[in-house]
């Protein structure tokens, strides 16, 4: 499955549990809170965990895309910041 940067949804599906606890670890925060709150935005995050949940990503989500998707915003794909 392709991974859209804007879609965080995509991103933890992608993630089989042992990699999303991992993850989640990273972050410094629960596999549940991701999954319970955080997947369908439920919850807005910080902007510090928003930094730390691009981070924990290895360069698959910008925290500019996130802040985004957590909005509510979707971009359109000639819009979405790459990677370097």
């Amino acid at each position: 499955m392709a991974i859209n940067e804007t879609d965080f949804r995509s991103f933890v599906d992608s993630m089989s549990p042992e990699e999303l606890r991992k993850y989640a670890e990273k972050v410094g925060t629960t596999d549940k809170y991701i999954i319970k709150k955080l997947r369908f935005r439920y919850s807005m995050p910080t902007i510090k965990l928003i930094e730390s949940l691009a981070l924990a990503s290895n360069g698959k989500l910008k925290k500019e895309n996130l802040l985004l998707w957590f909005a509510g915003y979707t971009l359109p794909k000639s819009l979405v910041q790459k990677h370097d």
